[in-house]
């Protein structure tokens, strides 16, 4: 991100033309000796103090339009910030101009708790009414497959395609909305990008 704002001041785009994150003030990253041993520090804005709001309908209700398209904006002008920087650059992989960044395996421990997570909290929602006949096996089966699936929308990079850095976990509970009843506008601000990776955007909304 500090890369790609300064890059955004050296071009003059204006505040309204950038993606808006949550200011960070401090970042601590240990390695260990496996992945699994990284561990990091981060202290960032407090967005509830800054008047942004959560979506308060939870995982149970998706966003109306106005939040939908706050949402969708916010992490197209992320997207096109990091396709801008990269083509200006000339490098075809952020991991050849940032060795450290997160390169994905499907060996990753963090992915198979990304997905059985994910999979127990859509369960724990079509519970809550009554599921169609045959969803649930359905929603197993995928399970037991999804591993292929998840290489290939989001560690296998496509160099043909016009590739950007990912959030690769848009969700609910990621984004806070701020309002500014004034104008009638809501700005999102998504956070927690741990999960960044480099691919075909429209992965974020699939």
């Amino acid at each position: 991100l500090p890369a790609i704002n300064s890059f955004l001041d050296s071009c003059g785009v204006p505040d309204s033309h950038r993606f808006p994150f949550p200011k960070c003030y401090f970042g601590l990253g240990v390695e260990g000796d496996k992945p699994e041993d990284y561990n990091f520090i981060l202290v960032l804005e407090d967005l509830v103090a800054s008047r942004h709001k959560f979506w308060d309908q939870g995982a149970n209700k998706s966003f109306d339009w106005v939040h939908a398209s706050a949402a969708i904006k916010s992490i197209a002008l992320f997207h096109a910030a990091t396709a801008a920087y990269k083509i200006s650059k000339g490098f075809k992989l952020y991991s050849e101009e940032f060795p450290r960044f997160i390169k994905h395996t499907v060996d990753d421990p963090a992915l198979d708790h990304y997905i059985k997570t994910g999979f127990e909290v859509t369960r724990e929602v079509l519970a809550e009414e009554e599921a169609p006949e045959g969803l649930l096996e359905r929603l197993n089966l995928l399970e037991e497959k999804f591993k292929p699936i998840v290489q290939k929308m989001l560690i296998d990079v496509d160099q043909n395609c016009v590739n950007v850095v990912r959030h690769s976990d848009l969700h609910f509970f990621n984004v806070a909305f701020l309002y500014d009843e004034s104008v009638n506008s809501v700005e999102a601000k998504w956070f927690d990008f741990q999960n960044c990776s480099e691919g075909r955007p429209m992965a974020d909304l699939a």
